[in-house]
């Protein structure tokens, strides 16, 4: 669970947000991944949001590292792992506000 995200638990997804939805890998519900698009290339930042069949909200969770050779996918580069910002926390937020019922 992201830090400062709990309230949001419980609250029902709406839109094309559902369209978006991935299965997890081990069956019990959806996620999708929101992307903040202020960081730089060497910035690599997923935020996941859990939900179950019918778009409620059960968890949040992410990634965010930083790659030396601006490349995710660049297996010869060293990845170093940071911490989530008020900022990210805030587009997550926001995210969420924006896509739920009420």
């Amino acid at each position: 669970m992201i830090e400062g995200m709990e309230s949001f638990v419980g609250r029902k997804l709406t839109g094309t947000v559902l369209e978006r939805r991935l299965p997890c890998s081990n069956g019990s519900g959806y996620y999708i991944i929101t992307r903040p698009d202020y960081y730089s290339d060497a910035i690599h930042i997923n935020l996941y949001v859990y939900f179950n069949e019918d778009g409620v909200i059960t968890d949040f969770d992410g990634d965010k590292c930083y790659s030396v050779c601006r490349g995710f996918y660049s297996r010869h580069s060293n990845v170093y792992d940071r911490e989530f910002t008020k900022r990210d926390i805030q587009f997550l937020r926001r995210f969420v506000k924006e896509n739920t019922e009420g």
